[in-house]
């Protein structure tokens, strides 16, 4: 494909800006797991797999930069791609090289403005209220929400008074005849004092549901996350709730997500986690559910290594179509990975 073709004069080119500019700085993340999985399929069998685009941390590699102005403001930029560190390839199939994040923005004494591919405000509100941060996201539900874990064509503001963070978020569907279809509309508030971290978001959209690409159909979606953390010597405590809404032609769609759990530090280098996440789901009016118990030790070998170890048992009820539903006739599934990320 022609992206393929473009993308290693576009890497050499960046490399040669990070080391003609100060400021500039190539990071990521690459790891990956050894997992095996019970139930995996109707007649009930295990499947064992190799977690290539990152368990712990999503793989991820990328550029950032800042210029500093002499009355004090930036300009900055963002350039971040996931990828399949055992296949060696880009992690999306669409084409994208920087499918996680491409933005470019100013920040000044009036705040902070991004333009570009970013993740959306919900997406990062709820990682400060998650027992986990975020480890693991491609087991936990509340990372891909109805509110998107990113939005294209976006522009964010961010303000910062004192311990209160607030973000404006607008995500243009760029649809001929309405500025509502395909768009995004949200907003956060975020408060850090000390130990305490409180806050909440609420994003407003209107999505495509059409099943036929041809013929669209916008319907309305709603989203918000409210959630706490709290630190209390070597033991963090934090939980959540999540509600999104999807109007159709005939029934609402409803998705709550609540969750809450403990990180404990034994040692500086060891670190014991334990999750549990509810799910309740409303589809085409019959009811379903998922409960996610999930425990996590984690080692830091040094400042950029971490090696872990994970267990996990989801159990299904009902009509469950949501997030990582199970096949036909599974009940519950049980899954254990152990592993390596490394941050660059």
């Amino acid at each position: 494909m022609k992206y393929k073709s473009m993308l290693v004069p576009a890497v050499v080119l960046l490399m040669d800006v990070a080391r003609a500019q100060d400021g500039v700085q190539v990071y990521g993340v690459i790891g990956g797991a050894v997992r095996e999985l019970t139930n995996a399929d109707g007649a009930g069998r295990s499947v064992l797999t190799e977690g290539s685009v990152g368990w712990y941390e999503q793989n991820r590699w990328g550029f950032r930069g800042t210029e500093l102005f002499d009355d004090g403001m930036d300009a900055h930029f963002v350039l971040e791609g996931g990828f399949n560190a055992g296949t060696g390839t880009l992690d999306n199939t669409n084409g994208r090289i920087w499918n996680r994040i491409a933005t470019v923005g100013l920040t000044g004494k009036w705040g902070t403005v991004d333009i570009g591919h970013n993740y959306t405000i919900a997406h990062n509100t709820a990682r400060n209220f998650d027992p986990l941060l975020y480890r693991f996201i491609g087991l936990i539900p509340i990372g891909p929400s109805s509110a998107g874990a990113k939005a294209d064509n976006d522009i964010r503001y961010t303000g910062v008074a004192g311990p209160v963070t607030v973000r404006v978020e607008y995500s243009a569907g760029e649809m001929a005849g309405s500025a509502a279809n395909g768009a995004l509309v949200a907003g956060s508030v975020l408060y850090v004092n000390g130990p305490l971290t409180v806050g909440g978001a609420y994003t407003k959209r209107k999505p495509n549901i059409a099943a036929v690409t041809a013929s669209p159909l916008y319907k309305d979606n709603e989203h918000w996350v409210a959630g706490g953390a709290y630190i209390a010597g070597p033991l963090r405590f934090a939980g959540g709730y999540m509600r999104e809404t999807q109007d159709t032609v005939s029934v609402d769609n409803t998705i709550r997500n609540t969750w809450g759990g403990i990180n404990y530090n034994l040692t500086q280098a060891l670190q014991l986690s334990g999750a549990l996440y509810w799910t309740r789901t409303r589809t085409a009016g019959r009811d379903g559910q998922r409960d996610l118990s999930l425990l996590a030790l984690t080692y830091a070998l040094s400042k950029h290594t971490t090696a872990f170890a994970e267990a996990d048992h989801s159990g299904f009820d009902g009509k469950y179509t949501y997030y990582l539903a199970p096949p036909a006739g599974v009940v519950s599934q049980n899954g254990v990975a152990l592993g390596l990320s490394h941050r660059f």
